[in-house]
């Protein structure tokens, strides 16, 4: 894992982090990569299929396979209030590489990167990471103001000597999964739904604890949580759930 957070000029974040992971032994013996960028909140089931799929196909090739991901979330960068996150950094990392990947790089998602024109970003892939092939989903895109859709990635790759490999979204009881689906389900107290979506029940990490005189939990975060995090979604979920009374909540404590 490279973290971009560690650059020594947070301008440079993400030309150092990508010049880092190109150093790596995957990336470095392996020569090119298969890569894909995004959030990957949740690191729901259509993330699962694109990840696992990519790494596949990459190590068929004698590719490495790499993710890109941000954190904090694009939309603080931008000015806008950001979603509730669904799994902390820390988490998402252990996700993501539980998925096979050689290389997980996390970019903080600064002012500076959101700035960076589409090319300017493929070129720096293509550099150090030696791009072959970019996934992602029909609707892609990044780069300043979102430049790099598809049609421009196609043109560009045909230019760089690399493709483009769309997964089309993964569709669960007749709508797409996706990290917002999964936010509006715990926030109705859905809980069966964000299950099914993520495939595997959604956790809120913390410590457990038995509310003296009264009926309830109190919910401490753990290290490296998010507190504020932790007591929305606890406060939202719970509350929906108890009002539409078909889900019940389980905590586990490690003491």
């Amino acid at each position: 894992i490279v973290h971009g957070s560690s650059a020594p000029e947070p301008a440079s974040a993400l030309a150092w982090a990508l010049e880092q992971a190109g150093r790596l032994p995957p990336l470095r013996e392996a020569g090119r990569a298969y890569a894909t960028i995004g959030v990957f909140d949740g690191v729901h089931r259509a993330h699962q299929q694109l990840i696992a799929g990519m790494v596949e196909a990459a190590h068929a090739a004698g590719a490495a396979a790499c993710t890109i991901t941000f954190d904090p979330h694009p939309m603080a960068a931008l000015g806008y209030d950001p979603p509730l996150v669904l799994t902390p950094m820390k988490e998402r990392a252990d996700l993501l590489t539980g998925l096979g990947l050689d290389v997980l790089i996390v970019l903080p998602f600064t002012p500076a990167v959101a700035r960076t024109s589409a090319a300017d970003f493929v070129e720096l892939l293509v550099t150090h990471l030696g791009l072959a092939e970019r996934w992602g989903g029909p609707d892609f895109a990044f780069g300043h103001r979102r430049q790099g859709d598809v049609p421009f990635l196609r043109r560009l790759g045909a230019e760089r000597g690399f493709a483009v490999r769309l997964v089309e979204p993964l569709v669960w009881e007749g709508d797409w999964i996706s990290s917002s689906r999964v936010r509006t389900a715990l926030q109705q107290g859905d809980i069966s739904q964000a299950s099914g979506c993520l495939g595997r029940p959604y956790r809120l990490k913390g410590r457990a604890a038995e509310v003296s005189g009264s009926v309830g939990i109190a919910l401490y975060p753990g290290d490296g949580d998010d507190p504020d995090q932790l007591l929305k979604w606890a406060d939202e979920a719970m509350y929906h759930a108890k009002r539409s009374g078909k889900d019940r909540f389980a905590f586990h404590s490690d003491g």
